[in-house]
């Protein structure tokens, strides 16, 4: 029998294309009608990643059945279905939850880890620096565990620090310095001393803080009372340039001050600051007061006054002193004898 070897060629091509359809075209029309099958009724819905995923990527050689569920099997390194999927990482979390505990389909990054059975005091042997967020480099030094002072859902703001066992020994500006943790503003007192010395409070509070009654302080004292950092002088307050300390001589309270009238003369203007604001002023029937109405010169005044005062002794009957100290001309004497 002779056989005509063009038309066995396209027999036998025939034949393998016909295989090829049988084979594989099944495979292309299922997965071009997958979204008429509903893939939920066999336990494992389709959602994020896995919608555009091809069939065969799971169900290899295209056998339906014993296609497995869990996700560790599909992104395990080394396992069968593993092949080109994404897989756990070797620097991975150590844990023996199940992916979806902390992943979702749609994407791996992102992962929200559930620390509920986590055990207190080993937050270290994931949060290294590399598995997960470690330590800054501008953390407090500290071998306390994460839990100690943070909590699992969020790093900041760290409100469990524990500072029952600090004393006023316990330097707190290692941590208070403003990055590790609040530290002086712009505005605080210039002092080297413990934030303990002041702060009686704290950690519960910085406020109230009591400088002078722990810190000793002589001079200067416009340096810190400027109106910035501490109370200022009032607007009523003498115009001076003395520093506080040459009046007030108490650190626990400003009233009471007593000014040094030691170097003032009969030609000093005491009504500069005994005006009845800055310092106690005439009264309303003071002398002065009246030479000022008259435009006399007060010495000349009072004078009179003097005089009118004889005459009322005369008709008392009541004899002149022979020595008469006048006050305006005894100042000094009286602020050293008040002393």
């Amino acid at each position: 029998m002779s056989i005509n070897m063009p038309t066995l060629v396209v027999r036998v091509a025939g034949a393998l294309l016909a295989l090829l359809v049988v084979t594989f075209g099944a495979g292309l029309q299922a997965q071009n009608t997958s979204s008429k099958f509903d893939h939920l009724q066999t336990g494992f819905p389709l959602t994020g990643a896995h919608v555009s995923a091809r069939c065969e990527s799971c169900h290899v050689g295209g056998v339906l059945k014993g296609t497995p569920r869990d996700c560790a099997s599909c992104h395990t390194s080394g396992l069968r279905l593993a092949r080109n999927n994404v897989v756990k990482p070797q620097q991975h979390v150590a844990s023996a939850l199940g992916c979806d505990s902390c992943h979702t389909t749609k994407v791996f990054v992102g992962a929200r880890f559930n620390h509920a059975g986590v055990l207190a005091g080993t937050c270290a042997t994931c949060h290294n620096g590399a598995t997960a967020t470690g330590k800054p480099a501008a953390h407090s030094v500290t071998q306390a565990s994460c839990d100690t002072c943070h909590r699992a859902t969020a790093w900041l703001p760290a409100t469990k620090m524990d500072h029952s066992s600090f004393t006023t020994a316990t330097n707190c500006a290692s941590c208070h310095d403003g990055a590790k943790a609040t530290g002086k503003d712009a505005n605080h007192v210039s002092t080297s001393a413990n934030c303990t010395t002041c702060h009686k409070n704290a950690p519960g509070s910085w406020l109230p803080a009591k400088f002078h009654a722990n810190v000793t302080v002589a001079t200067a004292c416009a340096s810190c009372h400027n109106g910035f950092i501490a109370t200022p002088k009032t607007a009523s307050h003498l115009s001076t340039t003395a520093g506080c300390e040459s009046c007030h001589k108490s650190t626990a309270i400003w009233s009471g001050a007593k000014a040094d009238h030691g170097t003032f003369t009969s030609a000093t203007s005491c009504t500069s600051c005994h005006n009845g604001s800055s310092a106690t002023g005439l009264s309303t029937n003071h002398v002065a007061t009246t030479a000022n109405e008259l435009k006399v010169d007060w010495q000349e005044l009072v004078k009179k006054y003097i005089e009118r005062y004889y005459e009322d002794l005369s008709v008392l009957g009541i004899e002149k002193a022979d020595f008469e100290p006048r006050a305006t001309e005894n100042i000094k004497e009286m602020v050293t004898h008040i002393r």
